[in-house]
């Protein structure tokens, strides 16, 4: 970046991209805890990550719009701090249903920084850097989920879910500190008329396009598979055999930084070969990595001695009783040598 309101912008897009993931899938990390505390089961304990993803969809249909008016700048500061309040308030909700409400506000809240992110950047960057500056972005959003995964888990696993999310949302105040100190004002913002009817005309083209239609919906179904199995794992890698503590499943998140990484790349390369060559590679080492996932783990579950009992008795084998042919007479095991 050639100038210092460049590199502010950069800064503060990705610290907001790094509150909005961070917010929104820290309750993930920490979904066997609600299942405990409240009696759900695990389909019902999804719903606090499910709730948050849906309010965010459609409050984007709105956002978006609203930021024509209201300004690109306000929005996204407005965004970034209710968010933060919100999750705070996430960890002292008396019961489940309010939790949940909270999480469905919370998604509502974080779409003022989606919504406008890219044409924020489009707006305020040289052109030759829209695709670099927006891959920086969703890098920051990669780096979000992994780190308010990481943070909830590992308080969680020490002090509570309550603390956990707490932690989480105190990620989501610095961030919004950030964003308030570095982002600058709009240069090239020009306010639209705040009627209905030109509303309507704005949306109109992104809600008919057919084009736009088949984005919308390959990022529908990336998603829907990319939280689904980060759901599965939270309860699968704390069941048998694995047997694993909240703080140890966090750690799976750590191929977070590979998607930072990936995404700043990605938006190198849509510059040079095009965006839809980018997402068909992206979508197609994406079904790999699910793929190599799944055999993986059946592979390690065929030595653990498979899956758990119904009955939830243990297995008859498991990684944690194997023993090693040089160990005729190896000691009891505790819960943190079967961690290890």
């Amino acid at each position: 970046m050639s100038t210092t309101r460049e590199r502010r912008i950069l800064v503060a897009l990705f610290a907001a991209g790094v509150a909005t993931f961070a917010l929104l899938y820290s309750a993930q990390a920490v979904l066997p805890a609600f299942g405990a505390e409240f009696g759900v089961t695990p389909a019902g304990s999804t719903l606090a990550v499910s709730l948050a993803t849906i309010g965010l969809g459609v409050a984007l249909l709105v956002a978006g719009p609203l930021s024509e008016t209201y300004g690109r700048i306000r929005l996204i500061r407005a965004s970034m701090t209710l968010s933060g309040l919100v999750a705070l308030a996430c960890a002292v909700a008396p019961d489940w249903r309010t939790l949940l409400a909270l999480r469905l506000v919370e998604g509502v809240t974080l779409a003022g920084v989606p919504a406008v992110a890219t044409a924020y950047l489009r707006e305020e960057m040289p052109r030759g850097f829209h695709a670099r500056a927006a891959g920086l972005y969703v890098g920051g959003t990669a780096l979000g989920g992994m780190i308010g995964r990481l943070v909830t888990a590992g308080v969680a696993d020490v002090a509570g879910w309550r603390w956990g999310l707490a932690a989480a949302g105190a990620v989501g105040i610095g961030c919004a500190l950030a964003v308030q100190l570095t982002l600058p004002a709009s240069r090239n913002f020009t306010a639209a008329p705040a009627r209905p009817r030109h509303l309507a005309a704005l949306v109109r083209p992104a809600a008919t396009d057919p084009a736009l239609l088949a984005l919308y919906g390959i990022g529908c179904c990336a998603m829907g598979a990319f939280v689904a199995v980060f759901n599965t794992l939270a309860y699968r890698l704390t069941a048998a055999p694995f047997g694993l503590s909240l703080a140890a499943v966090g750690l799976v998140f750590l191929v977070y930084p590979a998607g930072s990484v990936s995404s700043a790349v990605a938006g190198r390369f849509a510059d040079r070969i095009g965006r839809r060559s980018v997402v068909a590679i992206g979508c197609g080492v994406t079904a790999l990595g699910v793929v190599v996932t799944l055999v993986g783990a059946a592979l390690l579950l065929s030595r653990c001695g498979g899956a758990p009992p119904s009955d939830g008795a243990p297995p008859p084998s498991t990684c944690a009783g194997q023993q090693s042919p040089m160990v005729t007479q190896p000691p009891q095991l505790t819960p943190l040598h079967r961690q290890l």
